[in-house]
């Protein structure tokens, strides 16, 4: 009987200076991405107007984690969670790999 062991991989680690301001980028967008456009749209428009587009912004936020969960993580890595710097950092790993 052959049985086989699926190994986990570890998270990416960046080596880089540019792969970590990539990497803080990403992050930063994911975590405060939503605060930022509800202040924008306060600026422009009323403060019911923003709590409604910051509550938009999370749910879609969200939305975009487990999009990039799907995407750009391998299959059997999935079941794990991930923080967002643990996502930017799968999301440049996948295009280090990637191009040539």
């Amino acid at each position: 009987m052959s049985e086989t062991l699926e190994l986990f991989e570890a998270v990416p680690i960046m080596h880089s200076n540019k792969e970590k301001l990539l990497t803080f980028l990403i992050r930063m967008m994911l975590s405060f991405g939503h605060i930022i456009i509800a202040l924008l749209v306060w600026i422009d428009t009323s403060w019911y107007i923003a709590l409604s587009t910051l509550l938009l912004g999370y749910l879609v936020m969200g939305i975009v984690s487990s999009k990039i969960v799907h995407f750009y993580i391998p299959a059997r890595q999935r079941e794990f969670n991930y923080s967002n710097k643990e996502l930017a950092a799968w999301i440049i790993a996948y295009y280090r790999n990637s191009t040539p």
